[in-house]
């Protein structure tokens, strides 16, 4: 297996728009170790990634966790990083509720095209203290929480 350890810790402070720590933090489920690694891309964002792949090439699933996000309704945007052609799913829950499933097959593309290079979970209503519970199976580029 060729597993990096993260070198960030298990919990993080997102940053706002203006590069600002916000109140949202990302938390790391499992697993605590993960390939890693970076590329070329038409964006920075997508150039680095976070997942796992055991020794037979089969993508593992890893776990994030959103806390402390104050209430409103927002959109949720993640970002796969994977080769032309290797789909990532992306499995989301809100505070425990079943997980709703959409999946990216990168082709390449040189912008930002749903379903491609990300997925959007749209108009999640949350309450103050809600969770949002992120399984990646593949590998995660990044992600953006939009305030509507």
């Amino acid at each position: 297996m060729s597993y990096v350890v993260y070198s960030a810790d298990p919990v993080l402070p997102l940053r706002d728009s203006n590069g600002v720590r916000s109140v949202v933090k990302l938390e790391r489920v499992d697993p605590l170790t993960a390939d890693a690694g970076s590329g070329p891309s038409f964006d920075p964002m997508l150039a680095t990634w976070v997942g796992g792949l055991d020794g037979f090439s089969v993508p593992i699933l890893n776990g994030f966790r959103l806390l402390d996000i104050p209430a409103g309704t927002y959109s949720l945007y993640l970002y796969a990083g994977e080769s032309v052609g290797d789909t990532t799913d992306f499995y989301l829950s809100v505070n425990s509720q079943p997980y709703s499933l959409k999946s990216a097959t990168p082709t390449g593309a040189l912008t930002f095209v749903e379903n491609d290079n990300y997925v959007l979970f749209n108009n999640l209503v949350l309450s103050s203290g809600s969770v949002l519970d992120i399984r990646v199976l593949g590998f995660l580029a990044g992600l953006q929480l939009r305030r509507q």
